[in-house]
């Protein structure tokens, strides 16, 4: 095997030359059908408000752990 300055891989086999192309496993996809692309969009995130009761106690508890830790925002 021959690596070239350019970076190109060649393999002599018999006094003959032959390049090195890298394949791939499996093809992103189908030839045989019709690929729609799928466009993915950001959902977006459903905060609670403060008056919900979960969030209030999640937001509590952080708070308390923030204070032990010394980190405030």
């Amino acid at each position: 095997m021959i690596e070239a300055f350019d970076g190109q891989l060649l393999v002599t086999i018999d006094e003959q030359v032959y390049s090195l192309d890298k394949l791939e496993l499996h093809e992103k996809q189908s030839k045989d059908f019709d690929y729609d692309p799928v466009i993915k969009t950001n959902k977006k995130i459903y905060i609670p408000p403060m008056s919900h009761p979960w969030k209030m106690k999640s937001f509590l508890k952080q708070q308390e752990r923030a204070h032990l830790k010394k980190r405030f925002t």
